[in-house]
C-alpha cells in the first residue's frame, strides 16, 4: 500500500470511530424506546463519562488529522508550483 492509501485508510478509520462512538453515546443517553432499549447513563454513569471522553478524543484526533492533511496538501502543491514555474 502506498503512502497516500494508508493516509486515506487512517482517515476512514477515524471517521468510522467518530460515527460509531457518537451513536453509542446517543443510545446510552437517550435509549431507543420503540425497540425496548432504555437509556443507561443514569445506571452506568462511569460508562457514559468514558464514552464522552472517547468522543472528545476521537473528534480531536480527527481535527488534528484533517489539519495535517491540509498542511501536507498545501506543501505538496507549493512544491509543485515551484517546479512548474522553473
Amino acid at each position: 500500500m502506498d503512502h497516500d492509501g494508508s493516509l486515506q485508510a487512517v482517515a476512514y478509520v477515524l471517521l468510522a470511530a467518530a460515527a460509531s462512538s457518537t451513536e453509542v453515546a446517543y443510545v446510552a443517553e437517550h435509549g431507543i424506546n420503540y425497540i425496548g432499549w432504555n437509556e443507561q447513563c443514569s445506571n452506568y454513569h462511569s460508562f457514559c463519562t468514558r464514552v464522552g471522553i472517547s468522543l472528545i478524543l476521537t473528534y480531536m484526533a480527527t481535527l488534528v488529522f484533517a489539519t495535517l492533511a491540509i498542511i501536507s496538501a498545501h506543501r505538496l502543491f507549493s512544491l509543485q508550483s515551484v517546479h512548474v514555474q522553473s
